[in-house]
């Protein structure tokens, strides 16, 4: 008989043992992240404005982002203590806030554009935390602004047609978001951390977003491997860009 399920380690904790480690384990991952980042500066086009990143990671694709889509202001926030430390480390940002803090948004200005990229929301750990952060996202932004978002997909044809298959029409016929939950165990310099996530359909990204207020303007699917971008929404990760009505 199995026991109940280790509690999950939660983020910060996670992300602060694997800070050391980040940047080495990104570049593995570039030929996504470009991808990403790519269409992150074509939907903004030199339109972005006062920038906020949310979970903003070690802060180097930021400031890479940052140096492309040359915004008015530029600001950060994340929820590991050592990944805060080195976007501040960085100085490029105008303030890098701890989202754990109380209110810590409150030196924030109106924004024009929220970056929350590699699937943050994905580390929340339910359903109504996501609504939640997406609802606070939402407030942060002028009317008019812009969520940019991507998120890992549950759909993604690459584990296997049948599993693909399988999973859509069960996700159609009785939809429930607790199938996306993952548990997994993350082993960082010899110290196992029992650890969640979550694996998003397109129709749970779409109602998320939509009962947060915000409105989709783009949806696309980025390859994990090559980068490729396609408007098939089972080819790779979720991106979004969601604007808040004006």
């Amino acid at each position: 008989m199995t026991g109940p399920a280790e509690p999950s380690t939660d983020a910060a904790t996670i992300y602060d043992a694997f800070a050391q480690k980040y940047r080495s384990y990104s570049e593995t991952k570039s030929d996504y992240l470009s991808a990403v980042d790519r269409l992150v500066c074509e939907q903004l086009n030199g339109r972005a404005g006062v920038v906020l990143d949310y979970g903003a990671g070690d802060g180097v694709r930021g400031a890479n982002l940052c140096e492309q889509i040359a915004p008015d202001a530029f600001y950060q926030a994340d929820v590991s203590n050592e990944m805060i430390a080195r976007c501040r480390s960085l100085g490029l940002a105008k303030q890098v806030f701890q989202v754990q803090d109380p209110d810590w948004s409150k030196d924030l200005p109106p924004l024009d554009t929220v970056m929350c990229l590699w699937n943050v929301l994905g580390h929340l750990p339910d359903t109504q935390s996501r609504r939640a952060l997406l609802s606070e996202l939402h407030a942060l932004l002028r009317p008019g602004g812009t969520l940019i978002i991507d998120v890992n997909n549950r759909h993604y044809v690459g584990y296997g047609a049948f599993k693909t298959v399988w999973r859509r029409i069960i996700d159609a016929v009785k939809p429930d978001y607790a199938r996306g939950d993952i548990r997994f165990n993350w082993a960082i310099d010899g110290v196992d951390f029992p650890a969640s996530g979550h694996f998003f359909t397109p129709a749970e990204m779409r109602d998320l977003l939509q009962t947060a207020g915000l409105t989709i303007i783009k949806a696309v699917a980025v390859h994990y491997a090559t980068g490729d971008v396609s408007e098939n929404l089972t080819r790779g990760q979720l991106f979004f860009a969601a604007t808040k009505s004006s």
